[in-house]
């Protein structure tokens, strides 16, 4: 493969007769360095490896078949080199028949080799989404329902922390969701450990004095910085036509005033006297 590798590259390509664990981010190379490096050790004239002892794996088809038809092609050019080799003449048939899958395919592949000691039955398959929503829906609304009847007293403060009462039926999803955005982070469900013991060890303190409400507070500064600008913007050219003065500025110069206060007190105040200040809140 005509390329100028990496130092890294290469040496991910080249190092022989040791495990290899390899780190690289997106757009890094890695399919390309990957294929090189199986290429490199078919064709090598001293000790070639056989693509039928080798388990190939990715996470998405297109690149299986991406990886699939690169080593085709390597291959096949080596033997247009080299008609006489009979080890690259035997790969190249190997290729159709080799180990190059995602690695859900390759799980599914050993469930099915070994379906009689897993005790399932050899027809089972894989669920298609519409199915494995539907279950999950069912699994967790029968979770949240055996919490209820076993945590009488703790389970329904958690549930109000996401759902009022009036849409309690709505909890399975809830969670649902939840559990799918942890599950994007490295720790999974122990994330969301690591923060609950982190809110409890900074329980005694203001809201926005914890690392969280630190975050919230910043945000909601920037909010309402921007509420203030509008709101000035929409104050001045309301009070430069006489029609619109009379009908809105005293609504929008109550909100401005409001939103300049609100501002100031973000600099200096805790959480339960903000609280109050939005609380107090009444439109004209």
């Amino acid at each position: 493969m005509a390329k100028n590798w990496t130092d890294a590259q290469r040496a991910a390509i080249d190092t022989h007769g040791k495990d290899l664990l390899i780190s690289a981010a997106a757009g890094s190379g890695k399919t390309a360095t990957l294929t090189e490096r199986i290429i490199t050790s078919l064709t090598d004239k001293k000790a070639p490896s056989d693509i039928s002892n080798m388990l190939i794996v990715t996470f998405t088809r297109a690149a299986a078949a991406e990886l699939r038809q690169r080593i085709f092609k390597a291959v096949s050019e080596a033997l247009a080199a080299d008609p006489s080799n009979r080890h690259l003449s035997s790969q190249l048939v190997k290729i159709g028949n080799a180990k190059i899958c995602t690695i859900d395919s390759f799980y599914l592949d050993l469930i099915r080799e070994h379906f009689s000691s897993l005790g399932l039955p050899p027809s089972f398959r894989v669920a298609d989404t519409t199915e494995t929503e539907l279950l999950e829906k069912e699994l967790m609304s029968e979770t949240v329902e055996d919490f209820y009847e076993r945590e009488p007293k703790r389970f329904p403060l958690l549930a109000e922390a996401f759902s009022s009462l009036r849409s309690l039926h709505k909890l399975p999803e809830v969670f649902i969701n939840l559990y799918t955005h942890v599950s994007s982070y490295p720790e999974g469900v122990a994330f969301l450990r690591d923060c609950a013991k982190r809110c409890l060890a900074e329980a005694e303190l203001d809201f926005f004095e914890c690392s969280f409400g630190k975050i919230l507070l910043e945000e909601t500064k920037a909010s309402v910085g921007h509420f203030v600008s509008v709101l000035s913007d929409a104050v001045e050219k309301i009070d430069s036509d006489e029609a619109a003065r009379a009908a809105y500025l005293p609504s929008f110069s109550y909100d401005l005033t409001f939103s300049r206060d609100l501002l100031a007190m973000l600099e200096v105040e805790g959480y339960a006297k903000i609280r109050a200040h939005l609380l107090g809140y009444s439109p004209i």
